[in-house]
């Protein structure tokens, strides 16, 4: 695994690169948080995932993961966790050294219908000009990714919701 530099989410702010998909939500806050909560079931809404295995005894900040997508695996450490509205991880490692620097956090807004919009943003600096590269050329289907992944968990919530 080749290290990544924790960040901040102030840093998240001004990364060379940064990705985001949207989605608008019926279900709460709270209801969108209690999927999100679920790390292990995550791959099943956010598709581009094959694996997220929680890594220490604790959810919230300074909580580990490690999460597999095809061709990557990278390990994760949470730096806000703010139930019902906010969460972020910086990557701490990655195989293949395909980020410097890595910030994901979901943001999750109130409406005022009660419902919520759910927010995927994800920023980072390329571990190389090859993956600079490979980042640029992908951008159109990581920000599609994005976006399906945000739709699907509103759309978990929204069915958890009307089930419980």
């Amino acid at each position: 695994m080749a290290a990544i530099a924790k960040q901040t989410l102030a840093w998240a702010e001004t990364a060379p690169v940064q990705n985001e998909g949207t989605a608008r939500c019926s279900a709460s806050p709270e209801a969108v948080w209690a999927v999100l909560e679920d790390q292990e079931r995550w791959p099943e809404w956010f598709t581009t995932l094959k694996s997220v295995t929680v890594t220490s005894p604790t959810m919230g900040v300074g909580g580990t993961r490690t999460v597999s997508l095809p061709g990557m695996t990278v390990d994760e450490e949470f730096i806000a966790w703010e139930p019902g509205r906010l969460f972020a991880f910086t990557g701490v490692a990655s195989k293949p050294g395909m980020f410097k620097e890595l910030v994901e956090q979901c943001v999750i807004e109130p409406l005022d219908d009660g419902g919520c919009q759910v927010t995927w943003k994800q920023s980072l600096t390329p571990g190389n000009r090859a993956y600079a590269a490979t980042l640029r050329a992908g951008r159109r289907t990581l920000l599609k990714s994005l976006t399906a992944g945000m739709t699907n968990l509103a759309r978990r919530a929204e069915a958890q919701s009307q089930a419980g």
